[in-house]
């Protein structure tokens, strides 16, 4: 005798999909602002160290492009992540899918915003 397996909610599978590639949008887009914001602040930061642009870019002007490239990023990240928990609660998801791989993903880009920043404001951290 074959056990019927209840039938999997394909509509509900292809909405928290959806939400997953929305988020994952969020985060390639978040990640490219922290990206390039503080290449820009390194690549600077290197030219002043060799006395390149000293006349043109004031002291600060890297670093604060650089800290508002980063600081974009990281909203983007939080709205994204935002968004994404909003629409699994309302859409009713299993709880093990609120905090799922693409969450994490997320998260850990939004880590390395926020270390990226203190990296570029007060020029200590990890990078």
């Amino acid at each position: 005798m074959t056990q019927d397996l209840p039938a999997p909610d394909l509509n509900l599978e292809r909405t928290i999909l959806a939400a997953d590639r929305t988020l994952l949008a969020w985060v390639r887009s978040g990640l490219s602002l922290i990206g390039f914001g503080f290449t820009i602040f390194k690549a600077l930061e290197y030219l002043r160290e060799i006395h390149q642009y000293n006349s043109v870019i004031h002291g600060h002007g890297a670093r604060n492009f650089a800290a508002a490239m980063i600081a974009l990023g990281m909203l983007g990240q939080l709205l994204g992540v935002l968004q994404y928990h909003a629409v699994l609660i309302y859409i009713r998801a299993p709880r093990r899918r609120l905090y799922g791989s693409t969450f994490i993903i997320a998260m850990a880009t939004l880590l390395l915003g926020i270390l990226a920043m203190l990296g570029t404001v007060f020029r200590q951290g990890v990078f």
